[in-house]
């Protein structure tokens, strides 16, 4: 098996500028990414709004035939089930974002610069809220307001809902802003401009050239919509603070933001941008007189968002030297963070906040970021006990058979846990099979793979895998249903199936190779030779030599396992210690791949006591 990831994007508006920019620097980098990060990086699915494509083996822009649709386009991605994927949104298209939650819950993730999901109404964001597992409303010191994965919102799935380019394109706004609430600091102001096409237009109005001029000469230039309306209006500044409330916990809507519109009234209902233009000229002498007053006093015209005591409002503001926006140019954004710790000198953010290359730059972030996090940074300690208090506990046993994968499922079950067998699973799939032989049971499976030096052994042992990765991908399409701790026991073969398995099963689950020591290993190899029972062998048997085989399948396994797992717990600190269920628990908990085994029994009493908690 090769170490390398796989990534799997689904890209819709794949021929706007942001996706189709998107698309060019993934081209670009991925070789780069998958020599640097082993991450491989395949896009397998791509829709404008007219066609669209699917190939597992990855599609481009020329593959576009099928006529597209979002429902079509959600419908072919859940079908293909496949492990590590990403819907990328490049539109600003609403009747997308309503297939968030849908998208959300079938444990694919998303990343989006389309910043209406964040913005629109609250009932159609809280239930975004649940599908992503962010966490909306006040949230203790501490605890930060967005968890995208795992939080008090207690997801069905393990998705996560990226969208650090909603607010300032490329500059990391919103990650900061987490970090800042995550650490327990409280926000006491945030002050930002947030249009790169406002900032041009106030950062070039200087008077030389009326502000009708001001406004044409953007449009050419390409900063504004093909309506500078919907830029002087102050809705997209609205939105994007919208979030930023949001995010700091403020439950508000669209119309709870206080904003200034800069279309002069006159000028609103123009039937075509032409009019507009011709209707802003005659406001010209408005504009000069308030860029007329601020010049008189050492000031500038700023298009500033404020958040501050619960109150959010857009106004055109005079502001001066002394002021850390005086200095922004051209197109720029900036927002200030006013914090407790951040009290007297506010931390500013400042770069270019629109542009398709730093837009998709962005996105692109976001996409690798989702492909960084797997379950083990998920579980730390802390959030150990907390999923094990909301049942949301899964962990998965790896290794060979007869290492203790079953005995410590089954004891786990009295601390409420839920068993999956796989071996039980595979073995009522192929129960049509094992009748016809008049045999049943787990036995039975290995008589009827047989040896592999037997004719049929070929046929039954890819049959076999089939159905090992058939049950494993109907595990992780139902467990984020279930309402319970749950351990996973695995077969020893899990490590010949596609590798997209094993790190779909890292994904849903912390990963536990209990280790076979050589000790055993050797007496393993002995009742093997004195009785060899059949199993799966992919590729590992070689030269008709039973016996050499299998010492190198031993050796073979032991190194995949290892490799897959986010834990290895030796087989005799479990023996030694003679653990019961609960000290098993404390023993993982305590990460044995970090830190030498402590007694178990001194820090028992930790779990304990949470146990206690879920078994009432």
């Amino acid at each position: 098996l090769s170490e390398t990831k796989s990534l799997n994007l689904f890209i819709i508006g794949a021929t706007g500028l942001i996706g189709s920019t998107l698309i060019k620097q993934i081209e670009k980098e991925k070789d780069r990414i998958r020599k640097d990060q082993k991450l491989n990086i395949k896009i397998v699915g791509l829709a404008n709004s007219k066609k669209m494509a699917f190939n597992e083996e990855g599609v481009t822009l020329k593959n576009l035939k099928e006529e597209s649709s979002i429902e079509n386009f959600v419908k072919n991605m859940r079908e293909l089930n496949i492990p590590n994927s990403i819907f990328v949104d490049c539109t600003a298209s609403e009747e997308v974002l309503k297939k968030y939650p849908e998208i959300l819950k079938a444990s694919i993730s998303i990343s989006t610069p389309n910043k209406k999901a964040n913005s629109s109404n609250l009932h159609q964001y809280t239930k975004l809220a649940l599908a992503a597992s962010i966490v909306i409303g006040p949230t203790p010191p501490g605890t930060g307001v967005i968890s995208l994965a795992f939080s008090e919102a207690a997801s069905k799935s393990t998705s996560q809902f990226l969208y650090e380019t909603n607010v300032g394109a490329g500059l990391p706004v919103l990650s900061t802003l987490n970090d800042l609430l995550h650490s327990g600091d409280k926000i006491e102001k945030i002050e930002a401009v947030l249009s790169g096409t406002l900032s041009y237009i106030f950062n070039s109005y200087d008077g030389s050239i009326p502000f009708s001029e001001v406004v044409k000469k953007a449009k050419v230039k390409g900063y504004t919509e093909p309506d500078p309306r919907d830029d002087l209006n102050g809705i997209d500044v609205a939105r994007k603070l919208l979030i930023l409330a949001r995010e700091t916990g403020q439950m508000l809507e669209l119309k709870d933001i206080d904003t200034e519109n800069l279309v002069p009234e006159k000028a609103r209902s123009s039937k075509s941008v032409e009019e507009f233009f011709t209707k802003l000229k005659k406001e010209d002498t408005y504009f000069e007189s308030i860029r007329d007053k601020a010049a008189k006093n050492n000031k500038k015209l700023c298009y500033i968002a404020t958040l501050e005591k619960n109150k959010a409002y857009i106004r055109l503001e005079s502001i001066g030297q002394n002021h850390p926006f005086y200095s922004l140019s051209g197109s720029d954004n900036i927002v200030s963070f006013t914090t407790n710790r951040y009290k007297n000198t506010p931390l500013v953010i400042k770069g270019p906040g629109a542009g398709a290359e730093v837009t998709a730059a962005g996105v692109f972030a976001d996409i690798l970021r989702i492909s960084n996090t797997s379950f083990d940074g998920k579980i730390a300690h802390g959030d150990f006990i907390k999923k094990l208090k909301k049942k949301k506990l899964i962990i998965s046993l790896i290794g060979m058979s007869n290492i203790g994968k079953t005995f410590w499922s089954k004891k786990l079950t009295k601390l409420g846990f839920k068993h999956i067998s796989c071996d039980n699973i595979i073995k009522e799939k192929l129960g049509p099979k094992l009748k016809e032989r008049g045999s049943q049971g787990i036995e039975d499976v290995a008589k009827w793979l047989g040896q592999p030096h037997e004719k049929q052994f070929k046929k039954n042992e890819a049959q076999y895998l089939k159905l090992e990765k058939e049950t494993m991908n109907e595990i992780f399409q139902n467990i984020s249903a279930e309402n319970q701790n749950i351990v996973i026991d695995t077969t020893g073969s899990i490590v010949h199936i596609e590798s997209n398995i094993l790190e779909d099963l890292k994904k849903h689950s912390l990963v536990i190779y209990l280790e076979t020591p050589e000790e055993m290993k050797k007496e393993m190899y002995e009742n093997f030779i004195a009785h060899p029972k059949p199993l799966i062998w992919k590729d590992n048997y070689k030269d008709n030599d039973l016996a050499k085989s299998y010492l190198e399948l031993l050796e073979n396994r032991s190194t995949l396992y290892k490799e897959h797992a986010d834990l290895t717990i030796p087989f005799h600190q479990i023996a030694e210690n003679n653990l019961n269920e609960t000290e098993f628990l404390n023993l993982i908990e305590e990460n044995p791949s970090t830190k030498p085994m402590i007694h178990a029994r001194k820090v028992t009493i930790r779990i304990a006591v949470n146990i206690i908690y879920l078994t009432q």
